[in-house]
């Protein structure tokens, strides 16, 4: 828990990071500026979130209730301006995304299992590439697809791929990224799937229940 703890939160202060240092830029437009700033509030709003879950995990005889998200807006929101922050390598995204209902989960929750599906899909391709992220209404479901256009997925890391600890960056990989995002999904009632694409690369396929309307505010 700790470790996963560690992972999620130090991914978004590092994107948080990334964010400041761009805003240190004398040539940065005012657009761009605003856009950093927004980048670096949102990091803000989904730490707290995350840490008030904690205390609220912490607290005796109280189990915190599922709560209901966007995965557009989650996912929107993590691919930034279409390109991947934190990136020494040209990684676009590409999205095709429509406005869906909500799924169970919260902001934050589908914020870091978005980030580490981006991060797999960018370690995948060391001279870069394109990262596309669609999502579409299946009957009850909501399906997202994460691509890459990196070496694929071979039959030996396929059947350790979402082990937790088991990476193929060596030093570079904490092994945590995958195990979290399925623990996650299973956690929500969902799935997660991996494949290879036809002609190169991987997908990540995830399918996420539809959380029903609630009474009262949201």
């Amino acid at each position: 828990m700790a470790a996963s703890i560690a992972h999620d939160l130090g991914n978004t202060l590092r994107g948080a990071s990334f964010q400041l240092t761009a805003l240190r830029q004398d040539s940065l437009t005012e657009e761009k500026r605003a856009d950093a700033l927004k980048a670096v509030a949102q990091r803000i709003e989904i730490v707290s979130e995350a840490i008030a879950r904690l205390h609220d995990f912490a607290r005796p005889g109280h189990w915190p209730s599922a709560r209901a998200a966007g995965p557009h807006r989650c996912a929107g929101r993590r691919a930034g301006g279409g390109r991947l922050p934190e990136s020494f390598v040209p990684v676009n995204i590409r999205m095709s995304i429509g406005d869906l209902p909500a799924v169970r989960g919260s902001v934050s929750e589908l914020s870091f299992l978005f980030v580490n599906l981006l991060r797999n899909g960018r370690d995948a391709m060391p001279k870069g590439g394109t990262v596309t992220i669609t999502a579409r209404q299946e009957r009850k479901s909501v399906v997202v697809t994460v691509a890459d256009e990196g070496r694929g997925i071979s039959t030996e890391v396929r059947d350790r791929l979402f082990e937790p600890y088991f990476s193929t960056k060596g030093s570079r990989g904490t092994g945590l990224g995958l195990w979290l995002a399925a623990g996650t999904m299973e956690r929500l009632g969902g799935s997660i799937q991996a494949v290879n694409r036809p002609r190169r690369g991987s997908l990540f396929v995830l399918k996420f229940p539809i959380e029903k309307p609630r009474a009262g505010p949201r």
